[in-house]
């Protein structure tokens, strides 16, 4: 049997796609895994050293780049639901990606942990001030 996904030009026999399939579907639950095992026994924002930064790239993540969303959104003729979907999206907070790039090669990590941890903390009340702002 096949398995034909997308447009349907692809076609996969069944026995390669579904462990490639299961695969695919845990890397997510892995990532936060992951994630969730470096914050153990960790103290975030511990550090002086790199605090500043990773105020700075909060707050560029949750405030700036909201802000951009709903400039470029608002020029490009967005309202109602369309721009506040743009505004929300940008608002959400850092992706484990940056985790997991930092973590794979072994390079600010701290920094990358922290950062996600606060853009992750601070995302709700963002959201939360944009919809205010938005309805």
């Amino acid at each position: 049997m096949l398995a034909c996904h997308g447009t349907g030009v692809f076609l996969v026999p069944q026995f390669l796609y579904d462990p490639l399939n299961i695969v695919g579907q845990a890397a997510v639950p892995l990532i936060l895994c992951a994630f969730g095992m470096s914050l153990r026994g960790a103290r975030p924002l511990a550090s002086r050293e790199g605090r500043q930064a990773t105020f700075t790239a909060a707050a560029l993540k949750n405030a700036f780049m909201p802000a951009v969303a709903f400039a470029l959104a608002s020029a490009m003729g967005f309202t109602g639901h369309d721009l506040y979907a743009c505004v929300v999206l940008a608002a959400l907070p850092s992706a484990q990606n940056v985790f997991n790039y930092a973590a794979r090669y072994n390079a600010g990590t701290t920094f990358a942990r922290d950062g996600v941890l606060l853009s992750t903390i601070c995302s709700p009340v963002c959201i939360l001030a944009i919809a205010l702002l938005l309805s």
